[in-house]
């Protein structure tokens, strides 16, 4: 296991808006599932997919966010500066919020003067057990 924590940037909207929240469901699981994966590989992260879906499905409707309250509160934590680096998930470059994500930490420098770390989850699996995922 390593020291360093990650941020696990993983796409969540519904890209086609037919059934969005049955593909929010669906990209809710297989956040779920690789987060899984990265903490079995000695990865320490955070998950913001993992954290912030099952409160928002447990929300009284009347009283339900939107998407941006759960992005400010994902820049939020990214902001208080304790993350080494981050996970990008397959498709992030089609979720405009991991491209947000991704920027901010290409952009800007850890706590000690150096540059975040930025992993793609596809390159972390090369076995071809672990491409399902």
């Amino acid at each position: 296991m390593t020291d360093k924590l990650y941020y696990f940037a993983h796409p969540y909207s519904a890209i086609s808006m037919k059934e969005p929240r049955k593909e929010e469901e669906e990209n809710y699981f297989l956040c779920v599932q690789r987060s899984a994966r990265l903490i079995e590989m000695g990865y320490n992260i955070f998950s913001p997919i993992a954290h912030s879906h099952p409160i928002e499905r447990a929300m009284d409707e009347s009283k339900k966010v939107e998407g941006q309250f759960w992005m400010d509160l994902d820049f939020n934590i990214i902001h208080r500066d304790t993350f080494d680096g981050i996970i990008m998930g397959p498709k992030w470059q089609s979720s405009k919020g991991c491209n947000e994500e991704y920027e901010w930490f290409r952009d800007n420098k850890r706590w000690d003067g150096q540059y975040h770390e930025i992993l793609f989850y596809d390159d972390l699996f090369i076995e071809n057990e672990f491409k399902k995922y």
